[in-house]
């Protein structure tokens, strides 16, 4: 055999066999490699999953935190702007964030609260006083608040100081 008749392929399309190899070139893939190709795939597939999973829980859970801040400052804004000449506060009622419009969460008229839905699994620690929190009309100022905000394992830190200054 020439050299160069065992380069040249036969009417099948493939390289004859050699005295180096035991198989023709054109044989397909064993059944081994494809189950290693298609276990590397899933197991790549499920770790991106997982992460991506993980990933959105965090991202609903800054976007929960940030929903409360905002309605914080909004509930202080409008005792600043002296809004309808009245103090106003935010409370959390266990589904939802109010921000109401008086001296209390309780006694105010539903008409004055402003309900937004919470997410699921919030809570806080320790909970936010009955009353809500109010900030004084004029200056903004409140009662000292200091806790934390958790959603599953999430956990942040939040506080509200007597002068009325939101920290997150």
């Amino acid at each position: 055999m020439k050299l160069h008749s065992i380069l040249i392929p036969d009417r099948n399309g493939c390289l004859p066999i050699t005295t180096f190899s035991r198989r023709k070139s054109c044989d397909g893939f064993t059944l081994i490699e494809i189950l290693m190709v298609v276990g590397i795939f899933v197991l790549l597939s499920g770790m991106g999953l997982f992460m991506t999973l993980d990933a959105l829980r965090g991202t609903t859970f800054r976007s929960e935190r940030d929903i409360v801040v905002s309605l914080l400052q909004k509930a202080r804004s409008e005792s600043i702007n002296n809004i309808n000449q009245s103090p106003h506060g935010f409370c959390f009622d266990g589904a939802n964030y109010v921000v109401f419009e008086g001296n209390d969460c309780a006694t105010a008229p539903s008409e004055k609260k402003e309900f937004t839905p919470a997410g699921g699994g919030i809570s806080f620690y320790p909970p936010f006083p009955a009353e809500g929190i109010v900030f004084i009309q004029l200056s903004g100022d409140s009662a000292d608040w200091s806790g934390t905000f958790q959603q599953g394992n999430k956990i942040s830190s939040l506080s509200v100081n007597r002068e009325g200054m939101i920290d997150w």
